[in-house]
């Protein structure tokens, strides 16, 4: 595999509860609303300040859609790990200088998940932002080396049947595939998630940024529909399998 797995155990006798799941759908109750327009490709929320963020940031930049979509990168987060940008990404820029801390101008604060912006709202889906926009371009706690943790970035679009990219380790897709969920590799080319390399696999990933922001986005959500369904709703079934194996574990050893 291409990562370790931090937060599922190898042990047997221990049981996996994922909190990323867990602590996620205690807190988000679903949404049905889908409005069929919407005036942004994708939104960015990029989180505290870390290497494959910066990257991601300097690439919209770049690539000129940063003013085109909704993204924030904003300075109010905690756990921030890095305050310049690393020159193996930097260089790649030509020292442009990032935009940070940043939010969006199309970000109307209405369509915020609290009236004040603290480390508190990561957990919370941003239903208003995304009623606006057609996929999500995902930033994960972890962008390099091998160790995999999942966490809420991801939940919230499978629990709001997004189509996503992700920027994350290599094989972080693989796993959230060996857990049942389905990724978009007949869509885009996910074999980023392949890549050892970590600023090939981020440009790599980037490249598709930028192509699905060339698609009839309508017609290709339309046609991933059945599989943002079945996304959504294996995430609920993910949490009862976890929440059963609880149960027969702590009644097996209460025998």
């Amino acid at each position: 595999t291409a990562g370790v797995w931090l937060d599922e155990p190898r042990d047997p006798r221990v049981i996996y509860r994922p909190a990323w799941s867990f602590n996620f759908l205690r807190w988000n109750p679903p949404r049905e609303d889908f409005p069929l327009e919407r005036p942004f490709a994708f939104e960015c929320l990029l989180g505290a300040r870390r290497e494959h963020r910066d990257f991601v940031m300097l690439s919209l930049q770049k690539s000129g859609l940063l003013e085109q979509n909704i993204v924030t990168y904003r300075d109010l987060f905690v756990g921030h790990w890095i305050d310049q940008t690393p020159a193996r990404v930097a260089q790649l820029f030509d020292n442009t200088t990032l935009q940070y801390p940043y939010v969006s101008a199309n970000l109307d604060p209405a369509w915020e998940v609290k009236p004040q912006m603290d480390n508190s709202v990561s957990g919370l889906v941003p239903w208003e932002i995304y009623n606006r926009t057609w996929f999500s371009v995902v930033c994960e706690t972890l962008g390099k080396d091998r160790v995999f943790l999942s966490a809420e970035k991801i939940a919230k679009c499978l629990q709001a049947r997004r189509l996503f990219v992700v920027f994350a380790i290599q094989g972080f897709l693989q796993h959230y595939r060996d857990w049942g969920f389905e990724t978009f590799d007949d869509v885009i080319d996910e074999t980023y998630d392949n890549e050892s390399d970590d600023v090939q696999r981020w440009s790599r990933a980037f490249e598709q940024v930028q192509w699905l922001c060339k698609q009839n986005l309508p017609a290709l959500l339309k046609k991933l529909q059945p599989r943002l369904e079945h996304n959504h709703h294996r995430l609920y079934e993910f949490e009862k399998e976890k929440n059963q194996q609880l149960q027969n574990f702590v009644q097996d050893h209460l025998k």
